[in-house]
């Protein structure tokens, strides 16, 4: 499996066992009621993930995912993004209607991320 998307679901609410998934390429968990992505560090093939409309303030275990290309953070509280300055292979963030740091932002934008607020 290279593709996991749980879309709108709400009602899921454990994802531990995602970790086990190491071929896992792309991930969409928006809307999931889940506030901790400790669960996705293992997730070494990572090249996209969307975590948008979650209720998550964090995304530092995002920074180890250093094959991450694309992600998604529309709709969230996450302010705090500079954990994503750490991902080389990272083109492309979304965070509309998310209170990301302006100048976390600009520097992306500065290395070459398209960033679309």
């Amino acid at each position: 499996m290279t593709g996991l998307g749980f879309g709108r679901l709400t009602v899921v609410t454990g994802v531990d066992s995602i970790r086990e998934l190491k071929e896992l390429k792309k991930l969409t968990l928006g809307s999931l009621q889940i506030t901790d992505l400790a669960f996705v560090a293992p997730l070494q093939k990572l090249t996209e993930i969307n975590i948008g409309m979650m209720p998550v303030s964090s995304i530092a275990p995002l920074r180890s995912l250093m094959s991450l290309k694309s992600i998604s953070l529309n709709v969230t509280s996450v302010v705090d993004i500079s954990p994503l300055l750490e991902l080389p292979t990272l083109t492309s963030l979304s965070v509309v209607r998310t209170p990301a740091r302006a100048d976390v932002l600009t520097e992306l934008e500065r290395r070459g991320v398209k960033v679309q607020r």
